[in-house]
């Protein structure tokens, strides 16, 4: 039977008695859930399920994934034995670990020596454009420029963007009192081992050269820098070198630092992050060096590495590595025209740093030289360099004033007698750790 709209009603299908029976309930059951005859309709998505459509489709889609990971399979089977797994480069820094080093062939040749004064006065002293990078400790800076201020040099200062305000403003008013000292006004948020390291000191050169301010040299400094020659042994040495640049170049390095160059790194807050693992292509036609980042580069090299589309694009290639700066002076200079006997000096930047044990036994991270104490003036003494670099006050405040104080006095005797009387920077007693006067 059928329910309706006006009651129960008789299905033809349905004997009499079958409802009568069924009228006597007080509820009504559909004789048809009890049918046997009529064929059950099935859900539409049942329907679909069962259909050739589906298993058409379900069919193609596993295929197409099938492939997909066979592919991928084959992609990781191909790039494991182009590239096979490397460890991780974080081992211990100069020579300390055991991982493998690359070697490169460095030519012996003789090192220049800074004479006490030039004894030909005929020869010119150079001029230099100095590009300083600074952070903060305002003190330490007025102990370098006292030393190394001279008006025919020229003085083109970054502030890091991390530094105060009030360190920013003392630097303005400082550079004021001078014209040839000028402040950059393009700040960078300098990373260690990032590119902005790098970066800074390259704009500084360019604005120098922009102004028309070029001098012979051209020179990258530091705020934890201090000279420990006179500024006139500074200036002949060079007028007695001149056109040659000097850098410190790396006979051996670990290999891991290869893969600072052919590995993407990004800048990321305080630190440099590896991005992945693609196996950069190095430039072409460049032959990858590594070595310190303090550098002394006659103009005429500043001059032709603007000019250099190799160059270029290789300072562009190097914003996604690791320590560009220690890529670029060194490569650089070495793939360029002035890879001469006479024109570079390629195993001495005349900066003085350690990455060994110092007196002071301080490393402030990972990776930096160690800072230097009054306790390391002995050494100091007998090194042939003008500079050393890692001098921290809040290590050991009495280094820099002490430094300050002997050029001090043998600036006064070479301006009273064009003669060099050296006073050593120690006076041969015995000197404690720091914090100790003497």
């Amino acid at each position: 039977m059928r329910v309706g709209g006006g009651g129960v009603q008789t299905s033809p299908r349905t004997s009499t008695k079958e409802s009568n029976n069924n009228r006597d309930h007080h509820h009504t059951i559909s004789p048809t859930s009890f049918d046997k005859t009529k064929p059950r309709e099935i859900p539409t998505i049942v329907q679909f399920y069962r259909s050739k459509w589906f298993l058409l489709i379900s069919t193609t889609l596993i295929t197409i994934w099938m492939v997909w990971w066979l592919f991928a399979l084959s992609e990781v089977v191909l790039h494991s034995a182009k590239y096979p797994k490397r460890p991780s480069p974080k081992p211990a820094y100069r020579g300390k670990s055991e991982v493998p080093a690359i070697e490169v062939d460095c030519p012996v040749s003789t090192e220049p020596h800074i004479s006490r004064l030039a004894q030909n006065v005929t020869i010119r002293p150079a001029t230099v454009a100095y590009s300083i990078a600074l952070h903060h400790r305002f003190d330490h800076f007025l102990y370098w420029m006292n030393e190394m201020y001279e008006p025919q040099h020229f003085y083109m200062i970054h502030v890091d963007a991390k530094s105060t305000e009030a360190f920013w403003q003392l630097i303005n008013e400082y550079a004021d009192q001078f014209p040839n000292v000028v402040v950059s006004q393009d700040r960078y948020y300098v990373v260690y081992y990032g590119w902005t390291v790098l970066w800074t000191h390259i704009q500084n050169f360019k604005k120098i050269i922009q102004m028309n301010e070029t001098r012979d040299y051209f020179i990258n400094m530091a705020g934890m820098d201090m000279p420990i020659k006179t500024r006139r042994e500074i200036n002949y040495f060079l007028g007695e070198h001149m056109g040659k640049s000097f850098l410190y170049e790396h006979c051996s390095w670990p290999s891991y630092r290869q893969w600072w160059g052919t590995w993407a790194w990004v800048e990321l807050s305080t630190r440099v992050t590896q991005v992945n693992e693609n196996n950069r292509i190095v430039p072409p036609a460049l032959d990858l060096r590594w070595g310190q980042h303090y550098v002394i580069l006659h103009r005429d090299v500043v001059e032709w590495m603007f000019k250099s589309i190799s160059i270029i694009h290789f300072l562009g290639w190097l914003q996604n590595t690791k320590s560009p700066d220690e890529m670029f002076y060194a490569t650089m200079l070495f793939n360029s025209p002035f890879n001469t006997a006479e024109r570079l000096y390629r195993y001495n930047n005349f900066k003085y740093a350690t990455w060994d044990t110092c007196c002071s036994g301080s490393v402030l991270s990972e990776g930096h030289p160690c800072v230097l104490g009054v306790c390391d003036l002995p050494k100091l003494e007998g090194l042939n360099h003008m500079w050393v670099t890692k001098i921290n006050d809040e290590i050991d405040a009495n280094l820099a004033p002490n430094i300050a104080n002997i050029l001090q006095k043998r600036t006064t005797i070479e301006d009273t007698t064009r003669k060099v009387r050296r006073i050593p920077l120690f006076d041969g007693q015995v000197l404690d750790p720091p914090h100790i006067e003497f």
